[in-house]
């Protein structure tokens, strides 16, 4: 798949583009977003046609006031990239595109520049300046010039959208099973090894403290998981904090992943974490003893999920 920042670099690549495009945000690539790119791929390859998922470099989505990513940029090139786009372009945001009427944005771009046959977007899709395109106006707009369009249905989880919005909710409470759900797959943390305050190794359960590559990316609530670290390639049975720790009077939030029975060398090197469930709150112990004991408890219990559990089990490398 071939990447392009900018919609010079895509037409000196395509000179004389034939596209089929999808459009929108695609934070998190839900299952909602999933389904869009898919129907575009599929119709791009029966029409012969290039397919281009066109997309944006920022987020000013936000969670209590704090900008919040459900996907890094890498992320999101990974997911288009599986399931077969052809090119991805991702356009500056806000910047002229924002500022374009929805006339211009589909006449200039879709139309001129990216010689786009089809197009292919959600059913709540919103574009142009002050969001006044709608697909309502896509539907008029492709009666009068002749491209054809295709509105993807919202996709529904227990009665409601599956929308960004709503994952990054639950992904701020914790609720993990509901977020895998609507994303189809586990949510996904990758960060930097850096170095700690060693108590996990004084304990006997070593720790890697991970710094998230993109400060932008949402983190799940407080608390102890189950999760998949996933290193060269493989997804290892681990348990993740999140949260101070308040049994060592340390209250600075901190990212912990501990791999029983891991010996490589993962200081300063980067590391995946799939959230696979919520195991408890963080909570303070009178003791050391006393926190030893609940770590060996939460071990257990989080190995007694992936015994019950076939989908969690898959994401660990037996």
């Amino acid at each position: 798949m071939d990447i392009f920042t900018d919609l010079t670099s895509f037409n000196l690549a395509f000179p004389n583009p034939s596209t089929a495009v999808c459009i929108g945000n695609f934070d998190g690539m839900h299952r909602g977003h999933q389904q869009v790119v898919r129907a575009m791929v599929d119709e791009a390859k029966k029409l012969g046609l290039t397919a281009v998922a066109l997309t944006f470099q920022s987020n000013t989505r936000r969670w209590k006031d704090t900008v919040c990513l459900l996907s890094s940029f890498d992320e999101k090139v990974a997911a288009v990239r599986s399931l077969g786009a052809d090119a991805l372009i991702t356009l500056p945001f806000p910047g002229y595109i924002a500022a374009q009427t929805p006339q211009t944005f589909v006449k200039e771009i879709l139309l001129r520049r990216l010689g786009m046959k089809t197009c292919h977007v959600g059913q709540n899709f919103r574009f142009g300046k002050d969001r006044k395109g709608s697909v309502d106006f896509l539907i008029h707009y492709a009666n009068k010039s002749g491209f054809k369009l295709s509105v993807s249905e919202m996709l529904l989880e227990e009665g409601e959208d599956i929308s960004s919005t709503r994952i990054r909710k639950w992904v701020h409470l914790g609720k993990i099973m509901e977020v895998t759900s609507m994303l189809g797959r586990p949510f996904e943390l990758e960060g930097l090894v850096v170095k700690g305050e060693g108590r996990g190794k004084k304990l006997g359960y070593p720790t890697a403290n991970i710094l998230p590559l993109d400060s932008l990316k949402c983190i799940p609530a407080d608390g102890i998981y189950l999760t998949s670290a996933i290193w060269e390639k493989k997804g290892y049975f681990s348990l993740t904090h999140i949260g101070p720790q308040p049994t060592f009077k340390g209250m600075r939030p901190s990212i912990e992943v501990h791999i029983p029975d891991f010996d490589q060398i993962l200081y300063q090197r980067n590391l995946k974490v799939l959230f696979l469930s919520r195991l408890r709150d963080v909570v303070a112990f009178k003791s050391v003893d006393e926190l030893k004991k609940q770590i060996i408890a939460d071990i257990e219990q989080a190995r007694a999920w992936v015994r019950k559990d076939p989908f969690i089990a898959s994401f660990l490398h037996r």
